[in-house]
């Protein structure tokens, strides 16, 4: 409980709750969890008392802009939310499983949801480039409606892209973890993503590198952001403009412009 503290402090206003440790200490923990959310005023989506209540989009308002967020998991299925059961929003990576989360873009439009954010745990631990049939889930996604697909579960980052002027983040690495540093992957070094939207799309995507350290996370200094650049490039290829400013990267859409 202490810690809902720290997301207070941190200025956190939404969370996902699909993943494949939210049952770790059962049930009734999990529903507790979501109370404290709630009695703090962050939102939640991913999980819930029903599969109803975990599908459902949490809608987050700041500054006059309405965000919806889905969530959901790929794994574990035993963690599943049914019509009877609390747990979290499981779906397989398959194409019938985007018609399964239309419900949920379209609950979220009707909240009036300026923008919808789909965000996935999903995908095995160290994977470096997202398999076909994922970043084939991820593009219907946002065919679907979606705005912005966030994905999140390989402990490092992967590559970003843009479908239809829409980005999607395939995996953005641990922002903080108390893993052991996997000194090939460098699960310690990813980024804070920063998004320029407005009530039409997502602009652009700016990565400020971070390094976690004794389950703290700060800003990377210099040799580790210049790795962390480095990756990246050679993730996304000529698919995307990267652009160095200052201590940050600027991810737009379109080729060229890498500096």
């Amino acid at each position: 409980p202490k810690t809902i503290k720290c997301l207070t402090l941190a200025g956190i206003d939404g969370v996902c709750n699909a993943n494949n440790h939210a049952l770790d200490y059962g049930p009734d923990a999990l529903l507790e969890m979501l109370a404290r959310l709630d009695k703090a005023g962050i939102g939640h989506a991913g999980a819930g008392k029903d599969l109803s209540a975990a599908a459902a989009p949490a809608i987050i308002e700041r500054n006059g802009l309405k965000i919806g967020l889905v969530a959901f998991a790929d794994h574990y299925d035993v963690y599943a939310a049914t019509e009877k059961r609390p747990g979290t929003h499981i779906l397989p990576v398959e194409p019938g499983s985007v018609a399964r989360l239309k419900p949920s873009i379209e609950a979220a439009r009707k909240a009036s949801a300026d923008l919808v954010i789909v965000t996935a745990h999903w995908g095995p631990n160290w994977r470096v480039e997202p398999q076909a049939h994922f970043v084939e889930f991820a593009r219907a996604t946002l065919d679907a409606g979606a705005d912005l697909f966030w994905g999140h579960s390989a402990h490092i980052f992967q590559r970003i892209e843009f479908h239809d002027g829409k980005p999607i983040l395939f995996d953005t690495g641990d922002l903080l973890d108390d893993y052991r540093v996997n000194r090939t992957h460098r699960n310690d070094i990813s980024f804070l993503y920063r998004l320029t939207v407005s009530r039409k799309r997502v602009w652009e995507v700016e990565l400020i590198p971070v390094r976690i350290r004794r389950m703290q996370v700060n800003r990377a200094g210099s040799e580790d952001s210049a790795f962390a650049g480095r990756r990246l490039r050679k993730l996304c290829g000529d698919d995307v403009s990267i652009e160095r400013v200052k201590d940050r990267l600027r991810v737009r859409e379109g080729r060229g412009s890498r500096r």
